[in-house]
């Protein structure tokens, strides 16, 4: 069963309206640099709907779960003159590194989920491609003529990658919020 839409939802950054329009439906593209609905990264979004409407806002566009994503459950109706307001910047989960994973809490006018997903960094990403192009030629070197001399480069480079993965800790982080709003699910998804 799909869950309830909401009426409309407001984009403000620090109370202002950041966009030309109002966001009347799911939009599952990026909304970087696009003024229609929003400009920048908002701070807040209000949301017009009846009891037990829900929204997703989503780090990454077409609804994925790459980074972080927030549900928000309304428990009153937001109206026109009464609009259920969410601190979409806020850290939900506080300034401490914590592991991905699902949470969820209450505040007085709508409940939350927040599916935590580290984003890996441009160092992470080039430290995996440097891995396996390093564990292919591990693995071939020894059938290419004349690598035997480079042989002793491949596994010092080979180790050096791999003590350096495992520096980082992709599967935590202190990022607890949706940071740039790129798509946003009405209801949910069937």
């Amino acid at each position: 069963m799909p869950g309830i839409k909401p009426t409309q939802v407001t984009f403000l950054n620090h109370g202002q309206q950041t966009g030309e329009y109002l966001l009347t439906d799911s939009h599952f593209d990026s909304f970087d640099d696009e003024s229609y609905f929003t400009h920048g990264n908002p701070t807040e979004a209000q949301i017009e709907g009846p009891v037990d409407a829900q929204v997703t806002f989503f780090d990454d566009q077409q609804f994925k779960f790459d980074e972080n994503v927030l549900l928000v459950s309304l428990k009153r109706a937001g109206t026109a003159d009464n609009p259920v307001t969410v601190d979409v910047a806020q850290q939900r989960l506080g300034p401490d590194n914590h592991d991905n994973g699902i949470y969820k809490g209450e505040q007085d006018d709508f409940g939350w989920v927040l599916y935590k997903h580290a984003k890996g960094d441009w160092a992470e990403q080039v430290l995996d491609v440097a891995g396996t192009f390093a564990n292919i030629v591990a693995g071939i070197e020894d059938k290419i003529p004349g690598a035997g001399q480079w042989q002793d480069y491949v596994r010092i480079g080979t180790t050096l990658i791999q003590q350096l993965q495992g520096l980082n800790t992709p599967g935590s982080s202190d990022n607890s919020q949706v940071d740039n709003i790129s798509s946003v699910l009405f209801g949910t998804s069937n």
